[in-house]
């Protein structure tokens, strides 16, 4: 999920009153509008790590089975920070807002759930035998999302205080202060997606449930299995709306269209520039207006996930309703709240998941094993409660996974940990991964499947319950 694009659009609509309260908070929140619309792979300071291949992987075409266990535990091969003979101390960052807004007005799930969620697994985890033969201790910090020198501090602290490894629930997202702990040396697994330059910048350090790219190499791939480039399925022409926050992630898209052999006098492009927090509605009538006159029947978005209310509802009154194509880059969470799109205008969007987003709605779905087992452990039913708790386990078993299977126990094993586990078994909202062997791979989402939308319910619902592998 990504409460945090939720907190730009409360931002930007709440009170007047609500917004002058909060004026305490105004460089704080400065700072968190703009995340979307900073390079962050290249807003990192003082480190000298050079950017690596950050280019697709080999995946199976079916998901990997998971080693087993080792026999043995590893052991360090001298001190290591946070790691005593039978206990490994890592910090775990709660998100609780303040300021402008708070969880309940985000969305977010309240600071007391995540760190009672936390602190079921880490005692599930101990009971079980602990991580490689050590007992999990959790420092934990919560921190303001709004705050950025905050957020800068408690990277900081954490760092001073010699944990093994960060665990976040969110509070850091794609904020750049995250490239923090990659400056430190210190093992973040967040509970978001980051574009791939920056976690090969920083290398071996920033685990992620997700990577940007592959949420829209994905998309275009899915779109195409789909049929939505074909003329017997009404494509004549593509609108292509984006922003150029991260140019290469355009690029990419460019690249993946003309592989899928949409050509480049079939497509008509938008770009909104790199604006803070959302794009004007001037802009988006614009590309509107342009994308009619053009004769644009399909549209695709990247990077303008809190803006998809404001352009439906402008595209609905302008009697614009093309076929809407997506890649899930949180915009299955944000359709469900108050931004979310005109459904009427958003009826039959396609979206290519690289989750189990949507699986909660389709009639006939079951749980799967690991959502069932992860919701036992939490104590809570995680389709019903909702805001991606599966998260916490999710981070948690991946965290555990790369600690188990590391060649030592040291921070810069952790990555070499998770190749060799080849796969973590993963709880919703998240889907099969694929952490190929050889490969500088510290994400998740190597398997997709499409969902699409439904003004009926005004939800999504999965089209096929198949997972593909992502393009390689």
């Amino acid at each position: 999920m990504t409460p945090f694009q939720e907190f730009r659009l409360w931002a930007r609509r709440a009170p007047n009153g609500q917004r002058g309260a909060a004026a305490v908070a105004a460089v704080g929140v400065l700072g968190l509008l703009i995340w979307a619309a900073v390079p962050i792979a290249n807003s990192g300071s003082g480190g000298s790590n050079p950017v690596v291949d950050s280019g697709p992987i080999a995946v199976s075409s079916t998901p990997p089975t998971p080693a087993p266990k080792p026999a043995d535990c590893t052991t360090a091969t001298g001190p290591v920070n946070g790691v005593t003979d039978n206990q490994i101390t890592i910090g775990v960052i709660i998100v609780e807002a303040s300021g402008i807004a708070t969880n309940a007005d985000l969305g977010i799930l309240d600071a007391s759930i995540q760190r009672k969620a936390f602190a079921n697994m880490i005692k599930s985890l101990n009971a079980a035998g602990g991580v490689d033969c050590h007992q999990i201790v959790a420092d934990y910090v919560t921190a303001n999302p709004a705050d950025q020198s905050g957020l800068q501090g408690i990277c900081l602290d954490l760092a001073q205080k010699k944990v093994f490894a960060v665990l976040d629930a969110g509070a850091f997202a794609a904020f750049k202060a995250v490239n923090c702990f990659g400056q430190h040396k210190l093992p973040y697994f967040g509970g978001y997606l980051l574009p791939n330059s920056q976690m090969a910048q920083w290398y071996p350090y920033l685990f992620e449930l997700n990577s940007q790219d592959q949420v829209y190499r994905d998309m275009v791939v899915g779109l195409q299995q789909q049929g939505f480039f074909k003329s017997e399925n009404g494509f004549t022409k593509l609108g292509y709306l984006y922003n150029d926050c991260h140019i290469e992630l355009h690029d990419q898209v460019v690249q993946s269209l003309a592989d899928a052999g949409v050509t480049a006098d079939q497509t008509v492009g938008f770009n909104t520039g790199c604006t803070t927090a959302f794009t004007p509605g001037a802009s988006l009538q614009q590309a509107i207006l342009k994308f009619k006159h053009a004769g644009v029947t399909n549209v695709i978005v990247t990077g303008l996930v809190g803006d998809m209310s404001t352009f439906t509802n402008l595209a609905q009154a302008q009697h614009f309703k093309p076929k809407y194509g997506f890649g899930d880059d949180s915009l299955i969470t944000t359709s469900y709240g108050f931004a979310r799109p005109n459904p009427q205008n958003f009826d039959g969007a396609i979206a290519i998941a690289p989750d189990r987003n949507g699986e909660e709605k389709t009639p006939g779905t079951t749980q799967s094993a690991e959502t069932m087992k992860c919701g036992q452990i939490i104590g809570y039913d995680l389709w019903k409660v909702g805001n991606a708790a599966g998260n916490v386990c999710d981070q948690m078993w991946m965290f555990a996974a790369a600690v188990t299977h590391a060649p030592t126990l040291s921070q810069t094993s952790l990555a070499d940990g998770l190749h060799a586990a080849k796969a973590v078994p993963f709880a919703y909202p998240q889907a099969p991964n694929d952490f190929a062997a050889g490969s500088k791979v510290t994400y998740g989402g190597q398997y997709w499947r499409p969902v699409q939308f439904h003004a009926s319910c005004t939800c999504w619902q999965l089209i096929s319950q198949a997972f593909h592998p992502t393009p390689s």
